[in-house]
């Protein structure tokens, strides 16, 4: 916040100085809104094999910040003797943020956000760990900053999210069109602002990334020609995103823009899984596509079932929701096919697998 207000008020006072005869440095150059062609991945590699476990923890117990947040990490996905241990995951993300690294300091904000659970609260005690992974130039710390910034002005978010953009990292590329977006709608409306949007945009959707090809679906590229097949087309590649990648603890943050992980109940994929399809049906109801519209709900019961086999408590659970909340959240112009129940049973029943399951068996238990 400290940088940004010293940004903002060179912008106010500037002129003043010019006004009462005081020769003002000159402003520097506004850095190109490109990306790098080549963005290093912000994100760590998280797959440890067992055998490296030893060295690790060697390393990390050392006080190799690094070592302590890939360690941080493995704990979240894996868990020891095949449970999740994020209390111990938590210990390795702070004493690497309190060693002073940026990607400690950016892991351990999103470490507090992700065990939040819904309480806001959590936000000012992840804040100042952001803001000093951000002020380092850390590409996550600056997304943080970007999506806990309370303001009703974009520029904020965009003094925040631009450097972390540039740097390559695809949410804050995403979530730079939506501010650009928003500083076009709100009264600052610009030729500038809307080619911004859309710089980003076409920068952010060579990622694969389900959420981006969503953004562009729901947004939609100002320059598109071709909006009627374009739209649908981006929707159905967000559904392959979904179901073709690996999934992360993190990944609602990154995904979503939300500062809790719990806060999507069944963790990222079932979720886009499920948006991505109401999102299809009702782009085919509105270019005038009735039938197409009709057949979306039956596929998207046909691949939450396929997924029940590789994730039985997340899939499970996601039927289950599903199918309870059908007529009022999700396809109301459909009956729902199926009484929820024997769903929510077997995802109460489960084997554990993912970070998640622990919490969406015992919600499936309360159904």
């Amino acid at each position: 916040m400290k940088a940004f207000l010293i940004h903002s008020l060179m912008g106010v006072l500037a002129p003043a100085c010019v006004a009462a005869g005081v020769q003002a440095a000159p402003e520097a150059a506004p850095a190109p809104a490109e990306a790098p062609a080549a963005p290093a991945d912000p994100l760590p590699c998280v797959h440890v094999a067992e055998a490296e476990l030893p060295a690790l923890r060697r390393a990390a117990e050392a006080g190799d910040a690094a070592a302590q947040v890939r360690l941080g990490h493995y704990l979240m996905e894996h868990g020891e003797e095949g449970y999740v241990n994020e209390k111990k995951a938590g210990e390795w993300f702070r004493r690497a943020a309190e060693s002073g690294s940026a990607e400690g300091q950016a892991w351990y904000a999103i470490y507090i956000l992700a065990m939040a659970d819904g309480e806001r609260e959590a936000e000012s005690e992840a804040y100042p760990w952001a803001e000093k992974a951000a002020e380092q130039g850390n590409a996550i710390g600056g997304y943080i900053m970007g999506i806990l910034s309370h303001t009703d002005l974009p520029e904020e978010r965009i003094f925040w999210l631009t450097p972390a953009a540039q740097q390559g990292f695809v949410p804050a590329q995403r979530c730079l069109v939506s501010a650009w977006r928003e500083k076009n709608y709100s009264g600052y409306g610009s030729a500038y602002a809307r080619h911004q949007a859309n710089l980003w945009l076409e920068k952010a959707l060579p990622s694969g990334d389900c959420a981006t090809y969503l953004l562009a679906a729901g947004y939609g590229n100002l320059s598109s020609s071709d909006p009627v097949h374009t739209y649908p087309a981006y929707v159905k590649k967000a559904i392959a995103s979904a179901l073709a990648r690996e999934w992360s603890w993190y990944d609602n943050i990154f995904e979503f823009d939300l500062y809790c992980r719990r806060n999507v109940a069944g963790g990222a994929r079932w979720y886009q899984l499920i948006r991505s399809h109401l999102f299809l049906a009702q782009l085919y109801r509105f270019i005038g596509r009735p039938e197409d519209a009709a057949a979306v709900p039956a596929r998207l019961v046909e691949l939450l079932k396929a997924q029940a086999e590789q994730e039985p408590v997340a899939a499970n659970y996601a039927l289950a929701e599903l199918f309870k909340n059908w007529s009022w959240l999700y396809f109301r112009e459909y009956p729902c096919p199926e009484d929820y129940r024997p769903y929510a049973k077997r995802a109460a029943e489960a084997p554990c697998r993912r970070y998640l399951d622990p919490l969406l068996r015992q919600r499936a238990s309360e159904m």
